[in-house]
């Protein structure tokens, strides 16, 4: 169970960040250099970002106790799909890093880079929580038929 001072921390920064994405938003939006621009865009992003994580863990987010075999079987392909070409991703990215002398581009591969690999171990974490979530269904599931079979064999004697 979350805290009341946790969810106002979370409700807080939800509505910091959603101000922060807006505020580079608008600032990015006066920037004529495409490359500032993008960079300044990309922060505005990620903020708008964090205000989702918040929202989410205000709401409860670890309060889930199970995912559904439907909803398992929408997500894992996808999921597996973004690992592999997360992996290609990382592999390109950093050949590019090693045989690129400007540092201005080098700067923004490696930023690339980094989210790159930041996603790909959390689409990893993501698949394993979906898959243990699926799991503990799956055991209730067979639990509950397990003990309503028993209570029928125990009226069947």
């Amino acid at each position: 169970m979350v805290s009341e001072e946790l969810k106002k921390f979370f409700s807080d920064m939800t509505r910091v960040e959603k101000d922060y994405a807006r505020r580079l938003e608008k600032t990015g939006r006066r920037v004529e250099h495409r490359g500032l621009r993008a960079l300044i865009e990309a922060v505005a992003m990620d903020s708008e970002k964090h205000s989702m994580l918040y929202k989410a863990l205000e709401e409860g987010f670890g309060e889930i106790e199970y995912v559904t075999e439907a909803e398992a079987n929408a997500i894992i392909g996808e999921i597996d799909y973004h690992i592999k070409t997360e992996a290609e991703f990382i592999k390109t990215l950093t050949e590019k890093i090693k045989s690129c002398s400007d540092p201005s581009i080098r700067f923004v591969l490696k930023t690339i880079l980094r989210d790159e690999i930041y996603h790909h171990v959390l689409l990893e974490n993501i698949k394993k929580i979906i898959l243990e979530k699926k799991k503990r269904l799956d055991e209730a599931l067979w639990r509950i038929i397990m003990e309503e079979l028993e209570e029928k064999n125990k009226e069947l004697q």
